[in-house]
């Protein structure tokens, strides 16, 4: 059963609720979007997949508190799209659901969120995310692409970023992470990066080619011990990191890995 109000389409899910799945009709396009939390005694529970894919004349998007799903690629390929607000209901983001916002720049997410999607914001223009504390992973191509991002915070709940989640972030300066995170898989390849690793950073210092460029002094909130992370780029044509970790009260290295991208 389809339901059209609001100059959008609602497809009935179950006695309850409903899912918009996008303008009525299609062609319709408009710039603001503010989804009801009701249609005709039913609660607004998702947004559907691929439900506003495309809509290139959609800047602004408020969804209502009645939302707990986005499907994949929901808001996928809106290229004009400058802000949305999510609210704290939200439990599940599709894949890709906001992929290509290039006019995206910065995104709350809801923070019961717990698993971040693939791609949710690959290719887009955001330059700050706040990520939710409860978020365990960073998922493959999470941020894939996104060149205006500058820098971000990984919650302590996080304990794996995959290997591409940042590929591509060309302006990503520094990624500040707890110390239980138990893999980094690799770095993006083109560019040097600065490791922190506890939430209130410790001392760390980037080394490229062989010179010191950045250092900086932080105290280890955790176990009270400062750490140097050193972060090499030893060949520009393979694309190949060293990062050696030390222990800043007896200077003993305690990690070294190479790097390949």
């Amino acid at each position: 059963m389809t339901i059209h109000q609001f100059g959008l389409s609602f497809s009935v899910v179950n006695e309850y609720d409903v899912k918009v799945v996008g303008f009525y009709p299609r062609s319709e396009e408009k710039t603001r979007l503010v989804i009801p939390p009701h249609v005709d005694g039913y609660r607004v529970a998702e947004v559907g997949k691929k439900a506003f894919y495309e809509c290139s004349r959609l800047r602004h998007v408020i969804l209502p508190p009645s939302v707990h799903i986005i499907g994949d690629e929901a808001f996928g390929l809106c290229s004009n799209l400058e802000d949305i607000v999510l609210p704290e209901s939200i439990k599940h983001i599709g894949k890709g659901a906001l992929e290509g916002s290039l006019k995206l720049k910065n995104v709350e997410l809801p923070r019961w969120l717990d698993v971040l999607p693939e791609g949710l914001l690959y290719d887009s223009g955001v330059v700050e995310v706040t990520l939710p504390d409860k978020v365990t992973e960073i998922p493959t191509g999470c941020f894939y692409d996104c060149r205006n991002l500058r820098s971000i915070i990984l919650p302590a709940s996080v304990t794996k970023v995959a290997s591409d989640a940042f590929h591509h972030c060309t302006a990503l300066a520094e990624v500040i992470a707890a110390e239980t995170i138990e893999s980094i898989e690799m770095f993006d390849g083109e560019r040097k990066w600065q490791l922190k690793t506890t939430q209130r950073a410790p001392k760390y210092k980037v080394v490229e080619d062989g010179q010191v460029s950045y250092t900086d002094d932080y105290e280890d909130a955790v176990r009270g011990i400062g750490w140097t992370i050193a972060m090499a780029r030893e060949d520009l044509n393979t694309h190949s990191f060293t990062c050696e970790i030390f222990n800043n009260t007896t200077g003993e290295l305690m990690h070294r890995e190479e790097y390949r991208c």
